[in-house]
């Protein structure tokens, strides 16, 4: 619940992003997938919020998806909608002045991750990008690093590749793959823990802390058992976007 001129609302974080709408309030998780019938879906879980006053505050990274959510929230008129942006421009919990043009989800993982670890702390968001993001022990956001995510990579391969047909994407392999399959998931799926140990491994040692780590994003689970069992303290937070949105919501209004 979060009050505002007087008035109590129920809060939801929003995260649209390419492949699904993302929801959170009061510890429960929604998950969308534009594969399914996700309007109906959502539209069955609003209109059980339909006499509480509810505020759903929004990132997104998808237009379209976003308006089509927008018309659906507007059919109610307890519903009050905020975009997180409008929150972001006036933050004072995370200090962006050292960097230029990190996106809103990288900075809300950071805004998320001081719900699990005091700074500093390093998150690991792996999505469309895997982004892999610093927050030094004075709450200053250095940067890090964005490159393409595990399926991203995996179309990309077999889009520009005209012999490799049939091919799907698995993580029940080891190292060295027996066939074509096995090849290109291994050097996928084992690139991208490789290349996310590297950087975490770098950060560490350059700044000479053992900095927690939090794990996020649709893609973790290809490489979270791995990465859990390298790397202590850590901690695979799901929903770690969407409590940054409910975290930066609540010291707003406060």
């Amino acid at each position: 619940m979060i009050s505002i001129d007087g008035r109590v609302f129920t809060l939801f974080a929003i995260d649209i992003g390419n492949s699904a709408i993302k929801l959170y309030s009061k510890g429960v998780y929604f998950h969308f997938s534009y594969k399914l019938e996700w309007q109906a879906s959502l539209k069955q879980l609003l209109s059980s919020l339909d006499k509480q006053h509810t505020l759903f505050v929004i990132s997104s990274v998808n237009p379209e998806k976003e308006a089509d959510l927008q018309k659906i929230i507007s059919l109610y008129s307890n519903f009050t909608i905020l975009q997180v942006k409008t929150l972001i421009q006036n933050q004072k919990i995370v200090n962006t002045e050292k960097i230029q043009g990190i996106g809103n989800d990288r900075l809300l993982g950071l805004i998320g991750g001081l719900n699990y670890f005091d700074a500093p702390l390093i998150t690991v968001d792996m999505g469309t990008a895997t982004t892999v993001n610093y927050l030094d022990e004075n709450k200053f956001a250095q940067g890090g690093a964005i490159l393409p995510g595990v399926f991203t990579q995996f179309r990309s391969l077999i889009e520009h590749t005209s012999a490799l047909k049939g091919i799907k994407l698995t993580n029940d392999i080891g190292t060295i793959g027996t066939n074509t399959n096995q090849a290109i998931s291994s050097g996928i799926v084992n690139g991208m823990y490789g290349t996310v140990s590297y950087f975490i491994n770098t950060i560490r040692t350059e700044t000479k802390q053992n900095l927690p780590v939090i794990l996020t994003g649709g893609n973790s689970n290809w490489i979270s058992e791995k990465l859990l069992s390298t790397f202590q303290p850590i901690k695979q937070v799901p929903t770690l976007v969407l409590e940054g949105i409910t975290f930066l919501t609540k010291t707003h209004f406060s």
